[in-house]
């Protein structure tokens, strides 16, 4: 799962093949525009709606959260 969410995330910004689950990435380069389009690709990816409580930067601050996330919300990452 880490690999295609690294995957998704390389479309919107410039990942270091070094980057770290807990690194912040939007100290990274992740601004709002390319969160949205990330957002959508992840919806898109992992089969799974992400709700407008859920929608925050704090949630998908990290790969590590995004991983936590994709993990409890899509029915594909629990096959």
């Amino acid at each position: 799962m880490r690999e295609l969410i690294i995957e998704l995330i390389s479309k919107q910004m410039t990942v270091s093949p070094t980057i770290s689950d807990d690194e912040d990435l939007f100290l990274a380069g992740l601004n709002s525009i390319k969160f949205i389009h990330l957002i959508v690709d992840l919806e898109l990816k992992f089969d799974m709606e992400v709700s407008d409580n859920d929608l925050t930067f704090e949630t998908f601050s990290t790969i590590q959260k995004i991983m936590q996330y994709v993990h409890l919300k899509s029915p594909i990452s629990k096959k």
